[in-house]
């Protein structure tokens, strides 16, 4: 949180696709939290929050396998560098508080995942994402 009270969030987004011309990308379909609630998030892409003074493609590496264990010789990059773009918007997690959000977003291809949907269990054990190739209407 900066001197401000504005929350400063840097993210890596990963919008994977099976084949570098393919049409669908794959997106959480729904997470399941620790309490056993559920959130729909049907078009969001692989993300996460990177950390302390990671850098994008660190935080890219971490998220892919965290979130679905991948590894580095599971995919490419069709792009060598992130896009990036910044937003601003009151926080969900935090109401009224103020956000800013850096994104770094790679273009990743794989054929390691399956093609029907499929649910991962996150490493605590706990917490699980359901993940669906769709057809997006535009890139996030």
């Amino acid at each position: 949180i900066a001197q401000d009270g504005s929350r400063k969030v840097r993210v890596v987004v990963g919008e994977l696709r099976s084949s570098p011309t393919g049409e669908l990308r794959l997106v959480e379909l729904e997470q399941t939290l620790a309490d056993g609630r559920k959130r729909v998030r049907s078009t969001r892409p692989m993300a996460e929050k990177m950390i302390g003074n990671e850098g994008p493609r660190t935080a890219l590496n971490r998220g892919l396998f965290e979130e679905l264990g991948l590894t580095t010789s599971d995919f490419s990059l069709s792009t060598p560098e992130p896009l990036t773009s910044t937003t601003s918007r009151l926080s969900s997690s935090y109401p009224g508080m103020l956000s800013y959000y850096e994104r770094f977003i790679f273009q990743v291809i794989t054929s390691a995942l399956p093609q029907e949907d499929f649910t991962i269990t996150e490493p605590d054990g706990i917490r699980s994402a359901t993940w669906g190739w769709r057809k997006m209407a535009s890139p996030e």
